[in-house]
């Protein structure tokens, strides 16, 4: 799947559990991803994160930013009954940015 999201939009994020795991690779942007529990995580271009099967988390645009990314996952495996994403509640504008560490500006 490939997406654009933009925080300036109000896009909802929400939570997400992958039962074989996903993997994001940002085009374009600044994007954000945090584990339940984890430390956020700027992503910029040509970054690749891998999360892995059965952890929760969340990832979007920074705010008042925008990020192209190209999200990759797979079916379980024959036989396994879970269910190939579970998704979490939306979280608010407020939420988002209360959440969110300023985004570094400039180059890395």
């Amino acid at each position: 799947m490939a997406s654009s999201l933009g925080a300036a939009f109000g896009v909802a994020i929400s939570a997400a559990i992958f039962a074989a795991g996903q993997t994001l690779h940002v085009t374009e942007g600044v994007g954000l991803i945090q584990a339940r529990g984890g430390e956020v995580v700027v992503m910029r271009p040509g970054d690749t994160v891998y999360t892995p099967p059965g952890e929760e988390h969340r990832h979007g645009a920074a705010p008042e930013h925008f990020m192209t990314h190209l999200a990759m996952w797979e079916a379980p495996a024959p036989g396994d009954d879970r269910p190939e994403t579970e998704w979490g509640a939306h979280l608010t504008d407020d939420e988002h940015l209360r959440a969110t560490p300023p985004v570094p500006t400039g180059p890395r």
